[in-house]
């Protein structure tokens, strides 16, 4: 099983994190550890950069579906910032990119278009 590796940072109070290697069923539940984690931490978005996965099954897609369906619930969105070939592949012959998030070509866009929006605790005041 390939071991998928993961960096997590912060810019402008949203959560990026990246994500590198081959997003299989066989590693898809470390995938959706790591992203559960991070959506726990607060902040407005959670942002996501897949610019660096090799492979991705449709294990994979299914953990992102679950994950915007968590966000959503909780009133914070997940941003697509980048995306390989082979996601854009699998989650276009899915048609999963309404299902699973927005979509921005770099992590400076993805903060631009969520600049305005409030972290949960701030939204419901």
């Amino acid at each position: 099983m390939q071991k998928l590796k993961f960096t997590t940072e912060t810019v402008r109070k949203s959560w990026i994190i990246r994500v590198r290697g081959h997003v299989t069923k066989e590693n898809a539940r470390d995938l959706r550890e790591q992203l559960m984690s991070a959506a726990a931490q607060p902040g407005p978005a959670l942002m996501l950069d897949l610019a660096h996965v090799e492979e991705m099954d449709s294990a994979g897609v299914a953990v992102l579906i679950e994950l915007h369906k968590h966000l959503n619930d909780h009133s914070r969105p997940l941003v697509l910032v980048g995306q390989s070939e082979a996601v854009s592949l699998i989650v276009g012959v899915l048609k999963a990119h309404h299902v699973i998030c927005d979509v921005y070509k770099s992590i400076d866009e993805g903060v631009r278009k969520t600049r305005a929006l409030k972290p949960p605790a701030a939204a419901k005041s």
